[in-house]
């Protein structure tokens, strides 16, 4: 997927409606169908990656960590500490690609 794509698909994972300001080639969504603002940089914010990750289930939130770990070459027998701190220490551009996988939103 490109960047803005998968953009996108997380902020419409968070319940965003996305669309694009009249005035500029930016995208972002509306507040209450009024207020126009920007969407967080998924791809560069550990922050916005970071609220993205508290919303999912605790089924979600294993599989997520269970897929960045493994798709970095690290995976102990069980998933344990030693995992969910390598997860912590992935870059957001990594952690976004597998939250995608993990909501069966990827799109290769």
């Amino acid at each position: 997927m490109r960047s803005l794509e998968q953009q996108i698909a997380i902020a419409e994972s968070m319940g965003l409606k996305l669309c694009q300001h009249a005035l500029t080639d930016l995208w972002g969504h509306t507040v209450d169908g009024v207020k126009w603002e920007t969407f967080p940089d998924y791809l560069t914010d550990l922050n916005a990656v970071r609220a993205v990750v508290k919303t999912l289930t605790s089924k979600q939130r294993e599989e997520y960590i269970l897929r960045l770990c493994s798709g970095n070459g690290w995976r102990s027998a069980e998933l344990n500490i030693e995992d969910a701190i390598f997860a912590e220490s992935a870059p957001p551009e990594q952690r976004v690609e597998q939250i995608l996988k993990t909501l069966k939103l990827w799109k290769p």
